[in-house]
């Protein structure tokens, strides 16, 4: 005996698609098609307040993540058993990576409007992480602007 078809005609007339575990997929998509949108839609539909760099917002991120990452060593520290450590390792892990994504935005220009606040803290806060951040900004920024072509790219 064969299993049962998932596929199944639309039961609601619609010729253009196909019910799948009851939901309805459209055969006439094509991926490799442009989207019906522009970039620019997709700009224009975020708030103007989301565009500002804020120095004081991005450092309190700095500052509260710092925090957590202490709170976390701590609180392992204290507990010390065999139980707590494997549950600090990923949390601990999912913090630093919290810090290599500050380090990141600041490599993009998006933590400030200042590239020596950026530079500095993006340095800073790759370190402990040991990803040498200059060198990491060069080579992100290469990536970006290869993006997609195999001989290029760097990623």
């Amino acid at each position: 005996m064969s299993p049962p078809n998932s596929m199944s005609p639309a039961t609601n007339g619609s010729t253009n698609g196909v019910a799948i575990n009851g939901a309805k997929k459209l055969l006439d998509f094509d991926p490799s098609a442009a989207p019906p949108f522009k970039i620019a839609d997709i700009r224009a539909a975020i708030p103007p307040h989301c565009w500002v760099k804020n120095p004081r917002r991005s450092l309190s991120y700095v500052l509260r993540d710092l925090l957590v990452i202490l709170s976390f060593a701590d609180a392992a520290t204290k507990l010390d058993s065999w139980t707590v450590w494997p549950l600090y390792w990923i949390a601990q892990g999912t913090m630093f990576w919290a810090v290599f994504v500050l380090g990141h935005d600041c490599g993009h220009g998006s933590f400030s409007d200042s590239w020596l606040l950026n530079n500095v803290v993006g340095h800073i806060l790759h370190s402990p992480i040991l990803v040498p951040y200059h060198g990491w900004r060069i080579s992100h920024k290469t990536h970006h602007q290869n993006h997609g072509n195999v001989e290029k790219d760097e990623s």
